[in-house]
């Protein structure tokens, strides 16, 4: 197992390809944990299910996977597109992804043990902006990736993609400031990686979303 762990995503996706089981296994314990934050503070009651259903719908379609190197905005991708199905089968209706948030559909918050305050703040933020919003922004944050990485796992235009983590951060900072948050994100850069108050607080509650 120490050859696969040392792999890169590409060869791990080859050999699995190829009938590798122990590269397949890899690939889900080296990923496994990204996919289920991404349910967390989303989906917290099904997001271990949910993570599970990602993976192994993955690694069926596996053959569908144009660029191996690209796995991971791959599985996340899928990730995005199984928690738009299973809140669409939660409410039975309609959902506005480009508008509606997880407090408008009134899905339950993740529960985190948060050392500052302004940590459950943001969560709680977070979940009051829009769904396609929400999924940018926590790609960005806790997966550190970059514009580009994000339109590309979900499948958007990198304009939109770089339109969206903007709104975002304003959206959550508005959100902060009105759950009377005593320390209100600084003004936002243009750069969206560059630091600052919104990203550093974000980066220490990425361990705390971990899965169980």
């Amino acid at each position: 197992m120490t050859h696969a762990t040392q792999a890169t995503d590409a060869e791990l996706v080859q050999r699995w390809r190829a009938g590798d089981r122990a590269a397949c296994e890899a690939l889900f314990h080296r990923h496994y944990a990204a996919v289920a934050r991404f349910f967390r503070n989303k989906a917290p009651a099904e997001a271990a299910d949910l993570a599970q259903r990602t993976l192994l719908t993955g690694f069926q379609r596996i053959a569908g996977l144009q660029d191996a190197a690209r796995f991971k905005s791959w599985i996340l991708g899928m990730a995005y597109n199984v928690l738009r199905e299973q809140l669409r089968s939660a409410r039975r209706e309609r959902i506005d992804f480009t508008s509606m948030s997880l407090v408008d559909l009134g899905s339950s918050p993740v529960s985190v043990v948060a050392r500052q305050r302004v940590h459950q703040v943001l969560l709680d933020a977070l979940r009051r902006i829009p769904i396609e919003l929400q999924a940018a922004l926590e790609l960005h944050y806790w997966e550190r990736m970059s514009v580009q990485e994000i339109a590309d796992t979900l499948e958007i235009p990198l304009g939109t993609a770089k339109t969206r983590l903007r709104r975002a951060r304003e959206l959550v900072a508005v959100a902060m400031a009105d759950a009377g948050s005593q320390a209100a994100p600084r003004e936002q850069p243009e750069d969206p990686n560059a630091p600052d108050d919104l990203q550093a607080w974000a980066f220490e509650i990425g361990r705390a979303i971990e899965p169980e």
